[in-house]
């Protein structure tokens, strides 16, 4: 899947419900780019860099901004 527009706010810290809640989203969410945004949140929460995340996205690395 191509996406083609990507923003990426780097997340201090998620609480456990947050966490949650993601996994939950990413998992089961009806719609495919709620589903891409929730991933992206709980890997940028893990530590992944944006020249990672971009990788995995099939993006270069400015189209994931800080």
């Amino acid at each position: 899947m191509k996406v083609n527009y990507f923003i990426m706010l780097f997340i201090s810290s998620l609480t456990e419900a947050e966490i949650i809640s993601l996994q939950a989203m990413n998992r089961a969410h009806p719609l495919v780019w709620t589903r891409i945004c929730a991933n992206a949140v709980l890997l940028n929460h893990a530590g992944q860099s944006i020249k990672q995340m971009a990788s995995l996205y099939g993006v270069c690395r400015q189209t994931i901004e800080i």
